[in-house]
């Protein structure tokens, strides 16, 4: 387990190899290297892009960051240590994440069905259409709030204001991770149930019975009270950047299913099975494959 480090500023090279190793625009897992320094944590990336990636996703996690003063490759990072505003901004995107996942907890099954009824869609059997759901997901989240990495509880900042931020993020990540296993556990169950209900029925009426019986089975207030279907054409047209930022709300007083349909990325035309989609786990780690944490100086 790492320590927290002597300047009190409470960070864990682990966490920041992790949130440095997240898929980059390439969409390929990052090699990183890191090293504590007195200034910070030095971190070094394969190119110039990627340190672009990972300084993005450090600041979007809450992390000050800054390129490297000793080296100019551009591949080099330092991270100094937490910043109240970032972790400020992160605790109400995750607060906003939170409120558009929770009311709208049918979105994934919706999406899984229709994108394995669409023709053309890449999704070859309902297994490769749940992981398709499974990584938009995931990525819709961790693109407005940063990635979950596993964390050292013991990397504590020594302002007492800065780790109560960080622990309410902390927090929050764990709360929005059931929020995600609750919609997937309602997609899974859905496309389960759809399949037979479609050789009795025509597809329309099979999806809608088998979101509303999987909403009956995980107990949701109203998983097809809303008519979400004129919100879900990004859900099943062309993809567009997993990574894209959040687009404001076209109509003042939606709720927050609305919001999330609209928001919610496309699915991705190119077939995907549950082992090629983003690990649940969170990465990171001293003996992560994508990096190791260099020597103490």
């Amino acid at each position: 387990m790492t320590t927290a480090d002597p300047a009190g500023r409470g960070l864990d090279p682990d966490h920041i190899i992790g949130v440095c190793a997240q898929p980059s625009g390439t969409g390929r897992p990052q090699r990183v290297h890191a090293a504590c320094r007195p200034a910070g944590i030095r971190v070094v990336l394969g190119s110039r892009r990627g340190a672009a990636d990972a300084a993005a996703a450090l600041t979007r996690v809450g992390y000050l960051v800054t390129p490297s003063a000793a080296q100019r490759t551009g591949r080099d990072l330092l991270v100094t240590g937490w910043s109240a505003a970032g972790l400020d901004s992160r605790l109400a995107a995750m607060r906003a994440v939170m409120h558009q996942i929770a009311g709208s907890p049918s979105l994934t099954a919706q999406a899984a069905i229709g994108r394995f009824r669409e023709a053309g869609s890449g999704a070859a059997t309902p297994q490769e259409a749940f992981a398709q759901a499974r990584t938009r997901l995931q990525a819709w989240v961790h693109a407005r709030t940063g990635p979950f990495v596993p964390h050292d509880p013991a990397a504590i900042p020594a302002d007492p204001r800065t780790a109560l931020r960080l622990s309410l993020t902390r927090q929050l990540e764990d709360q929005i991770e059931g929020l995600i296993g609750r919609h997937l556990r309602v997609a899974a169950h859905a496309i389960a149930l759809y399949m037979p209900l479609s050789q009795q029925m025509e597809p329309g009426k099979a999806q809608r019975t088998a979101i509303r019986r999987a909403g009956i089975t995980f107990h949701l207030s109203s998983p097809a009270a809303q008519d979400t279907s004129p919100l879900l054409q990004d859900l099943l047209q062309t993809p567009g950047p997993a990574t894209a930022p959040p687009r404001p709300p076209t109509r003042p007083h939606a709720g927050p299913g609305q919001i999330a349909a609209r928001e919610f990325p496309a699915l991705p035309t190119t077939a995907g099975t549950p082992e090629a989609a983003p690990p649940a786990a969170r990465p990171g780690g001293q003996h992560s494959p994508t990096g190791r944490l260099g020597p103490r100086h």
